[in-house]
């Protein structure tokens, strides 16, 4: 896995825990927002060193695809969107040849994903001849 990677799977693992914690005001949760937001920096500050968006991991993914199949998480959109201005081609495929609109969840946030990453695949495409 690349540094990359490895900040936007930190960075669902504490989204994951501020929406299983029911006391918005403990500190727990005002840790675990601080350390959302500098994940959030990290990620961006990575990008902007460099990082390779379309860098991939032992099975194939890429930084889009980790960000595509996050479960029902509004913070998604935005990943997914940094991503794609930054580059991420959304007509990379995996090892199991699935693309990132492959591995988006069902639901009311992942139509809006496979939209985001639909419209780009096509606005990408050359033309015919």
């Amino acid at each position: 896995l690349t540094p990359l990677h490895c900040a936007v799977i930190a960075h669902n693992a504490v989204v994951h825990e501020l929406q299983r914690n029911q006391q918005p005001h403990s500190p727990e949760v005002q840790e675990l927002l601080l350390k959302n937001k500098s994940l959030v920096d990290t990620i961006k500050c990575l990008i902007q060193m460099g990082a390779a968006v379309e860098a991939k991991a032992y099975n194939g993914n890429t930084a889009l695809h980790v960000a595509a199949s996050l479960q029902y998480r509004l913070t998604q959109l935005d990943a997914v969107r940094l991503l794609m201005r930054k580059g991420a081609d959304p007509s990379t495929r995996n090892l199991e040849n699935e693309q990132p609109v492959h591995l988006v969840p069902d639901g009311p946030v992942g139509e809006q994903i496979r939209r985001i990453l639909k419209g780009k695949s096509i606005q990408q495409r050359a033309p015919p001849y």
